[in-house]
């Protein structure tokens, strides 16, 4: 499959390298999964597009485990990923789960339930070391809304990424007490 030479750049948040060709014409799908090696150190990712420029992004911990950084040519060879991608589902979060939650995590994007195992929605490992708090934060997602209004679902997606922003802002953030504001949002949302 294709393989190429880019620069590994910095664009906003991430380092990405753009990538030459059109995905469509080669893997059958504007955004597809792929794997394959980068100077040699397997991966697995997928091709964006941002701005009509197709890129492939490096998580730092990629980058590191790689040895590479921005600025280096990277020599990459690249497949569609035909894998499925799977989540371990956390002891404490499996404990939470009745047959209904269980299947509605099931049918999450791949990305949302990589938020619920620790990795993108929990940096530091904090989820992990609270017993029961993943599913506190899930269930509300997951159970059906009794009042049928979509409030449940709704709630529960703004108390978990409030608890993500203030997780990123550190003690020191621009929310204030949001602890405290969220476990009364947890508490109404839960019972």
């Amino acid at each position: 499959m294709p393989r190429f030479l880019a620069e590994l750049k910095r664009r906003g948040p991430g380092n990405f390298v753009d990538v030459p060709f059109d995905p469509r014409d080669v893997f059958g799908e504007a955004r597809p999964p792929v794997h394959g090696t980068v100077n040699g150190y397997p991966f697995r990712g997928r091709i964006a597009k941002y701005g009509g420029t197709y890129l492939l992004g490096f998580k730092r911990e990629l980058r590191e485990a790689a040895g590479i950084e921005e600025g280096d040519a990277l020599d990459l060879d690249l497949e569609l990923d035909t894998e499925p991608r799977e989540v371990e589902v956390p002891t404490d979060l499996e404990a939470a789960f009745d047959d209904e939650a269980r299947a509605a995590f099931e049918r999450m994007s791949y990305t949302h339930r990589k938020e619920y195992q620790g990795g993108r929605d929990d940096p530091r490992g904090q989820a992990a070391a609270l017993t029961g708090r993943r599913g506190r934060k899930l269930l509300p997602e997951l159970r059906p809304d009794p009042a049928g209004d979509g409030l449940g679902r709704l709630v529960g997606r703004l108390v978990r990424r409030v608890d993500y922003v203030h997780r990123r802002l550190g003690p020191r953030g621009v929310l204030a007490k949001p602890p405290v504001v969220l476990e009364e949002v947890r508490k109404a949302v839960i019972l």
